[in-house]
């Protein structure tokens, strides 16, 4: 019973208290603005209201000076002030937001503020009346507050209209230039034809600016810029290297006319088409092959043109200066009369078959070939079938 006696004076002082102190609400803020400018947007003007509150509470924060556990300063939160103290007892507990939101007016052309305090008790949220209950001066922060933001906001308005002037003109220019720009691509090793030029001329060029609002709020120069790059240097069966592949540069340094210019060019000298046979077998390139995982890909077929079983027991194969002398993974393969086999990846050991050498000379001459070594089973004889030739750009 003491108990219950002791929880209940504990609650009616704590309302009496809430009730009592602190009972002066903070001033109006309603600020009607000057002339407007047209050339700035409704948008940008609420961007630059919550860059100039955060700009100001950054270095002008509220703290909190309260008997009551709280936070120590103030919050800002999606523009609105926030100060957060709260008192917990078993018989009243008590959580108190001050939460003041600042707006724009487009239609009135104002700025103005919004009272949205409110106090949480035993699982309800009530509109707060209870003004600045333990946060002495908070009336007086928010009228310097209120004053700072204006003269601020009022200034950048006037700032940014003459910095978005300036930012029109050039931007007017650099939508000219960007019509205006012309890509080609030159060979400096005279190596490449000017048919597959045409079809390495791929690029992508793309305008790289910053609109006028974030430009200014980060605090930059007025930055259009003009990228380029190679979007696509690989064709077929060459590749090639430029003496600059990327470019980015202020709208007025970059060139009207863009030349990409070729250094180095690389070549797979994997034939078309390769066959070598003799009595016995064939060997050839068979191009895209489609396999069971649905893969496809350039792969050896061995044919047995006998009515013998053939065994194949060793590959060798020759590729520019290179020779992999056994690229079997397995002991052998054995063909049946009049049969054919289609050699899968994984059946021999992976060699450079796509290997992209640096071409010096458009003439310059490449090796390419295999050697089998098989055995036909019913004579118990060894046999050896080799062809290597050789290839230039134009094969």
């Amino acid at each position: 019973m003491i108990r219950k006696i002791l929880q209940v004076i504990v609650s009616i002082s704590f309302v009496i208290y809430f009730s009592a102190c602190g009972s002066t609400p903070p001033k109006p803020y309603n600020i009607t603005l000057g002339p407007s400018s047209s050339l700035i947007t409704n948008q940008e003007k609420q961007t630059l209201l919550t860059h100039n509150l955060k700009a100001i509470h950054d270095n002008f924060k509220y703290k909190i000076d309260s008997s009551f556990k709280h936070n120590k300063y103030s919050n800002l939160e999606n523009n609105s002030l926030v100060c957060h103290v709260w008192y917990y007892d078993t018989a009243f507990p008590m959580d108190k937001f001050y939460i003041y939101e600042f707006k724009y007016d487009e239609n009135k052309n104002r700025l103005f503020m919004l009272d949205n305090s409110y106090g949480k008790g035993r699982g309800s949220k009530e509109k707060y009346t209870a003004y600045h209950s333990g946060l002495d001066g908070l009336n007086e922060y928010l009228d310097t507050f209120q004053m700072k933001l204006t003269n601020s906001y009022e200034s950048s308005l006037a700032k940014y209209e003459v910095y978005k002037k300036e930012y029109k003109q050039k931007k007017s220019e650099f939508d000219k230039k960007y019509k205006q720009i012309h890509i080609t691509t030159e060979d400096t090793t005279k190596i490449v034809s000017s048919k597959i030029i045409k079809k390495l001329s791929k690029y992508q060029l793309w305008p790289n600016e910053e609109t006028a609002i974030n430009s200014y709020i980060k605090g930059n120069d007025i930055s259009l810029k003009i990228g380029s790059r190679v979007l696509k240097d690989k064709e077929g069966r060459y590749k090639v290297d430029y003496e600059k592949y990327k470019y980015m540069e202020e709208y007025n340094k970059f060139p009207t006319n863009l030349v990409y210019k070729i250094n180095k060019v690389y070549y797979n000298y994997l034939p078309k088409s390769f066959i070598a046979k003799d009595k016995n077998i064939n060997v050839e390139i068979v191009n895209n092959v489609e396999f069971a995982d649905g893969n496809s890909m350039n792969s050896l077929k061995i044919t047995n043109n006998t009515k013998e079983f053939i065994e194949i027991n060793t590959i060798a194969a020759y590729y520019d200066q290179d020779v992999f002398d056994n690229i079997l993974n397995i002991k052998s393969i054995r063909l049946a009369p009049m049969s054919y086999k289609i050699i899968k990846k994984g059946v021999i050991k992976d060699f450079p078959s796509k290997k992209l050498i640096n071409v010096t000379d458009k003439n310059q001459k490449i090796n390419y070939g295999f050697s089998i070594g098989y055995k036909m089973i019913n004579q118990n004889i060894m046999k050896n079938l080799y062809k290597v030739d050789t290839y230039t750009i134009g094969d």
